[in-house]
């Protein structure tokens, strides 16, 4: 009789995160003995990725969901990365820096979303409007998915927009101005041009109604500039002739009757003109640089 027999059999566990048990039985006598083994995912394989509506908002989030899964389809629920998200368009053109959004509830744009136990749901905003975008989400570490095409629209008219000179706009991308790049710096008199834009919430430029008039101001200084300056349709308006009278930081502000809220420019500097006279100020009077006389009288 053998009283022994040894069988060496090879097994492939599909199903992971789970314990599988393994019997074995003894026709003869009917004796059985089993040992349980835990099976983990093989690692991730693939991002499976929910379906993008096919239309939308450049200033309205959506909700998509990203698992990790292995080659198996199995969850892997040990996929704990942080992952860099990405706007293209056409075959593989990028959409532009801070145009994708993951943290849509907080003032900047982030491109980063972190799974936790090999998923991640949450909201996404595309901010630039255009008519075939796709998101790519790559790990830097092999592991890449994108999601369908998709159109995304500009929305509402939501305010003007001026870009300095030295400025440059960056259409859909926050914050509207490319980041690290300043203003030029003025001297008081200085005769400028600024680029006034219609925008969404998202900086989207948008068309207007024909004949809308805008007007410039300074919040925190004295300007000369030009009135009855009617936006053009495309919502883009070149505004000349604009003089900046007094030294200091400065800002300046596009007004429209049918606007609100209003946005200022992002601050500029402008530096005085070399000595030119005296002022005398009498008892009661008070100095109001970029005014002519300069002198006001309180009291």
């Amino acid at each position: 009789d053998i009283n022994s027999v040894n069988i060496n059999n090879e097994f492939i566990f599909i199903t992971s995160g789970q314990t599988h048990e393994i019997t074995a039985l003894e026709n003869r006598n009917s004796t059985t003995d089993s040992s349980s083994i835990y099976v983990q995912s093989a690692g991730a394989s693939i991002f499976e990725i929910t379906a993008v509506a096919d239309q939308q908002s450049a200033v309205s989030p959506f909700t998509l969901t990203i698992i990790a899964r292995d080659s198996n389809g199995n969850i892997d629920v040990s996929y704990n990365r942080t992952v860099s998200v990405i706007g293209l368009w056409g075959t593989g053109n990028a959409l532009g820096e801070n145009t994708v959004d993951t943290n849509p509830a907080t003032p900047q744009a982030d491109n980063t979303i972190t799974f936790v136990n090999g998923q991640w749901t949450g909201s996404i905003k595309v901010t630039r409007a255009h008519s075939s975008v796709y998101l790519r989400f790559d790990d830097n570490n092999g592991q890449v998915g994108e999601t369908n095409q998709f159109r995304v629209v500009a929305g509402q008219l939501s305010r003007l927009w001026i870009t300095l000179p030295g400025e440059v706009f960056t259409e859909g991308a926050w914050p509207g101005n490319a980041l690290g790049v300043s203003p030029d710096t003025f001297t008081a008199g200085d005769i400028i041009s600024i680029q006034v834009r219609a925008v969404d919430a998202s900086w989207n430029q948008v068309a207007v109604d024909v004949g809308q008039q805008i007007t410039i101001v300074s919040p925190n200084g004295v300007i000369d500039a030009p009135v009855g300056v009617l936006m053009d349709a495309v919502g883009d308006k070149v505004v000349s002739g604009i003089q900046l009278r007094t030294a200091g930081q400065a800002q300046l502000l596009a007004a429209s009757i049918p606007l609100t809220p209003l946005t200022n420019s992002n601050p500029f500097v402008v530096n005085p003109k070399p000595y030119d006279r005296l002022v005398l100020a009498a008892p009661g009077e008070q100095l109001v640089p970029g005014i002519f006389p300069c002198l006001l009288y309180t009291s």
